[in-house]
């Protein structure tokens, strides 16, 4: 199974036993100024390369680039939403940032079942993040598990 959630798309409430590797979601986001803004302010984070486009032209980009977690921020949603959803927490998560992102630039995001461990109710997902033309901005690991629900 492979879906696309768009903004209205209802999160799921999967068990672990209803999923199988290769399950997978898909989604775009389009990156704003003023969700960098918000951004900012929420994280506290006004490095340089973020709030200065004349520093970040001098570090050799094209200007003032995205926090690599605002970058990585939709895997939030799409863990905890839809795959595996809101029967799980995140237990672990390993990113490798690749390349700078703009504002302005839409990314899709993929989140993809690896293996299933029933023994300790977790799941292993790859995840990544590509620009338009399938280019590789971010590609990751995460575990999430499913505690028993009361």
């Amino acid at each position: 199974m492979e879906s696309t959630i768009f903004s209205g798309t209802p999160s799921t409430k999967y068990a672990l036993t209803d999923l199988a590797e290769g399950d997978a979601v898909t989604s775009q986001v389009t990156f704003t100024s003023e969700g960098l803004e918000a951004f900012i302010s929420v994280s506290g984070d006004r490095a340089a390369a973020h709030v200065d486009s004349a520093h970040a032209q001098a570090m050799g980009f094209k200007g003032r680039i995205l926090h690599g977690m605002y970058t990585a921020l939709p895997f939030s949603r799409l863990l905890g939403m839809y795959l595996p959803g809101p029967n799980c927490v995140i237990q672990s998560l390993d990113l490798k940032f690749k390349k700078e992102v703009y504002v302005g630039e839409t990314l899709t995001y993929r989140v993809a079942v690896d293996r299933l461990v029933p023994s300790v109710g977790a799941v292993k997902l790859t995840l990544s993040v590509t620009r338009d033309g399938g280019e590789a901005v971010c590609s990751g690991i995460a575990q999430c598990v499913f505690p028993e629900l009361r």
